[in-house]
């Protein structure tokens, strides 16, 4: 897996940092720049 200390307030993988806060609420949470790349990549495919 890979490390996570990466992402923690970083707000190049998560740009909603750049404006506003987050307390790692599990259900309302920001999708990381990664993860968003690969949704809109998948949704382009269809």
């Amino acid at each position: 897996m890979a490390d996570l200390n990466e992402y923690i307030g970083n707000a190049e993988q998560f740009p909603v940092l750049r404006q506003w806060d987050f307390f790692n609420h599990a259900g309302v949470a920001p999708v990381c720049k990664a993860a968003s790349d690969a949704m809109r990549a998948y949704a382009d495919q269809a």
